[in-house]
């Protein structure tokens, strides 16, 4: 479970006395999430656990005051996080690695998964703890307001640019994100009830009048980091804050374990295959290899098939990006020619229709898709002048690309939540040498919203 003779004698045996630096007891739980997920990196990224340091030491754990939740020293009992190059103009005030030519590999490797959609690339890191210490004190003496609001929030996991940090109340252990597009706005990475629950207002200072009456709470904004809530008087929605909300009809959830419970969550999706290690940026797929937070099912998927051509689709909630949301649309054959009609076909037109909050839904219609046009053939799409006009695959030798072809981009208004989907147009053979009318393809619809858990 970890490296260290000490360690694995305090997991193998349950508890006593080591060497190494254990506050035991450590919670049963901790032993067994890091079993499971060391288990499924090496199975399937066995470089990204080769990241994981040592248990942290004496000096190390001293960092951490000793009235924070004794259930957060557990995080960094076992692994002392990871050993991953950061951002030049962070690496050295973390004391970690700087990005080089020689590791830009590396930048995929954060443990708690990756995205990237055209100039924004995601990969979070589990920091050691001196690390998590030092960028804690970053915020509070740069960002003087915001630790007024978040005193007990400590930082454990960031991007390589800060474009997302993850942070966790040193109380209650509730996991929260900042990002940097909000101005050091923080929302919660775990929802404590599902949307449509019925709520109590309470802790209201603009408006003290609204405290104690019940609504419900519609949508979570992540732009405003607050969640709209429909009042039982009919009047218009408002935004609150969650610790401002308390559910009338179910208990929240909550405790003092909630990033064991975000950490046991995430394992388990690993585990399920609903995040796959794989490439990150689908242009250059073999310097790309990490954790892909797009998932493979659920809730904010999608699959159709129309004449032969499987459309499967996902999104995933960017609470650090303006946009809000960055969504995956991937395209195969399916069958044989026989059956399809034709041998391949070339995407053409693209049409949209996204709605977003109340407004009316927009309708976005363009050529092609990002400014390729894939050709798909049987076990994969072709890579030629006609398909990549642009030469985004320059780093690919060209001819049939094997597997799905498959594109990101993002959507969304900041916080509005809403849906996306559509159809898109392919032509029999090729634009240039069509072998049959042209025919339209479904993109199902798939939400976009703040899941309960956003990692």
């Amino acid at each position: 479970v970890a490296r260290g003779a000490g360690i694995r004698k305090a997991v193998c045996e349950g508890g006593g006395t080591t060497a190494t630096s254990m506050r035991l007891p450590l919670q049963k739980r901790w032993l067994l999430l890091w079993n499971r997920l060391r288990r499924w990196l090496t199975q399937n990224a066995p470089e990204i656990e080769k990241t994981l340091q040592h248990a942290a030491t004496e000096e190390a754990l001293a960092l951490l005051e000793p009235t924070v939740n004794e259930t957060l020293v557990g995080l960094w009992q076992i692994c002392d996080g990871q050993r991953v190059p950061m951002g030049n103009n962070i690496a050295h005030s973390l004391e970690m690695p700087a990005v080089s030519q020689s590791t830009l590999k590396q930048r995929w490797l954060g443990l708690f998964g990756s995205y990237a959609c055209y100039d924004h690339d995601v990969s979070a890191v589990l920091l050691p703890l001196k690390a998590a210490h030092g960028l804690t004190g970053m915020l509070r003496s740069q960002l003087p307001k915001w630790t007024k609001v978040h005193a007990t929030k400590y930082a454990f996991a960031c991007t390589a640019r800060f474009e997302k940090v993850f942070l966790v109340d040193t109380n209650d252990l509730s996991v929260y994100i900042m990002g940097s597009h909000y101005g050091g706005m923080v929302m919660p990475a775990v929802l404590r009830f599902p949307p449509g629950t019925r709520v109590r207002l309470h802790g209201l200072k603009a408006k003290p009048e609204l405290n104690d009456q019940v609504g419900v709470a519609l949508t979570f904004e992540a732009g405003e980091g607050r969640w709209q809530v429909q009042l039982q008087d009919g009047s218009d929605p408002i935004l609150a804050k969650e610790e401002c909300l308390e559910p009338v009809d179910v208990n929240p959830t909550g405790g003092n374990d909630g990033l064991l419970r975000w950490m046991e969550e995430y394992v388990s999706r690993l585990e399920s295959g609903m995040y796959k290690a794989g490439n990150i940026k689908p242009d250059e797929a073999t310097a790309t290899m990490g954790i892909s937070l797009f998932p493979a099912f659920g809730q904010q998927t999608s699959t159709c098939v129309t004449r032969g051509v499987e459309v499967t689709a996902s999104c995933l909630c960017m609470p650090e990006h303006q946009q809000g949301w960055t969504y995956s649309i991937a395209f195969r054959l399916v069958g044989t020619a026989q059956e399809r009609g034709f041998e391949t076909c070339q995407l053409s037109v693209r049409k949209w229709v996204i709605t977003m909050g109340a407004s009316q839904p927009q309708v976005v219609q363009g050529e092609g898709v990002i400014g390729l046009f894939p050709i798909l053939a049987d076990g994969g799409w072709i890579l030629n002048r006609q398909s990549d006009p642009n030469n985004q695959y320059a780093r690919s030798t060209p001819g049939l690309q094997q597997g799905l072809f498959r594109y990101q981009s993002c959507t969304g208004r900041g916080g509005s939540q809403g849906s996306f989907g559509g159809e898109v147009t392919f032509v029999p053979g090729t634009r240039r040498s069509p072998t049959g009318p042209p025919f339209q393809v479904t993109v199902g619809e798939f939400p976009l919203l703040v899941p309960e858990y956003t990692f």
